[in-house]
């Protein structure tokens, strides 16, 4: 089924199947983060030991680059991952479609919408930035070319990059492609769509877990998490493409942590402009703005805009 074909009838049982194989892609991706993160845990843990003699909590300057480095290189295997598993759910469990099908195709078609997106992807991050800095919550420290030189920048670039990147199209491909796909034919275009948000939400609370969290911050994440699953589906229906919801979802993460600094859905990020945000749930803490009150009132403005969207396209 291509991403612009109704759904199928399908029985009761058929639909089950359906929204099992949903769980399943997010349970195999899960697990592929899991087993991609804890090599470079173990990898850092005694690397720190070693060259340094120091506690792995503390994270000297000289070592910020390793770390990037090896989590880049931990994205781009769940990246992998979440590519083989897709096809494979496609081949022997859906039984139809490749991975075209999930919405990747269609880019030129999409390429005004994904700009668009992209672009206020931007502004909104900004507007986050300029808020929590002006109300105190953010406070600017220093400016990564003068601490660490251009060098360190073009390197935490292109590091950056390839960590939020992966991470990213991963995301993308598993929520807004696979889950999305298969749940179509049993619950309908925006069945589906609520569908991936709420498996989204929970992939975003169970990180907030790993981040040792309270019950109150995991709340507020699980909501934020829905909203912005929400609004990269919404961007999806619009635009019959997989690359609007991957350029919004991009835009927004690679500004807020390499420019802002911010943490990106509990990743920290070492950005341009070096910053300090205070913890809390407004601003989100050490998981970022996906995560405080500010990026769920900025969420839910975006909701509102792709929802009207959505119906006029409808």
């Amino acid at each position: 089924m291509s991403a612009t074909s109704q759904p199928m009838v399908v029985t009761p049982r058929e639909s089950w199947r359906a929204m099992g194989r949903a769980v399943g892609m997010f349970v195999a991706y899960v697990f592929s983060l899991a087993a991609a993160s804890l090599p470079v845990a173990v990898v850092f843990f005694f690397y720190a030991l070693a060259i340094n003699h120091e506690e792995p909590r503390e994270i000297p300057l000289h070592m910020e680059d390793a770390l990037l480095w090896l989590n880049a290189f931990a994205a781009l295997f769940a990246l992998l991952a979440a590519l083989v598993f897709a096809a494979l759910a496609l081949r022997w469990l859906d039984r139809r479609g490749s991975l075209s099908e999930l919405g990747f195709a269609g880019l030129k078609d999409a390429q005004t919408i994904s700009v668009v997106a992209a672009a206020a992807a931007i502004v909104l991050m900004c507007v986050v930035f300029v808020v929590l800095n002006t109300l105190g919550w953010v406070r600017v420290t220093d400016l990564m070319w003068q601490r660490e030189g251009w060098g360190d920048v073009i390197g935490d670039f292109f590091g950056t990059l390839l960590l939020l990147g992966s991470a990213v199209l991963a995301e993308e491909l598993v929520f807004r492609g696979y889950i999305r796909f298969t749940l179509t034919d049993a619950l309908g275009a925006r069945g589906a769509l609520f569908g991936s948000a709420v498996l989204f939400a929970l992939f975003r609370v169970f990180g907030g877990v790993v981040t040792r969290l309270g019950a109150s911050e995991l709340i507020l994440i699980g909501v934020t998490a829905f909203i912005a699953g929400l609004v990269l589906g919404g961007l999806f229906l619009i635009s019959k493409s997989l690359w609007a919801p991957v350029a919004a979802h991009f835009a927004w993460s690679f500004i807020g942590g390499f420019v802002f600094s911010l943490p990106v859905a509990g990743t920290p990020v070492d950005g341009m402009i070096g910053t300090q945000i205070a913890s809390g749930l407004v601003t989100g803490g050490r998981f970022g703005p996906e995560g405080g009150l500010i990026g769920l009132i900025v969420l839910a403005v975006a909701g509102m805009i792709v929802w009207a969207g959505m119906n006029r396209r409808s």
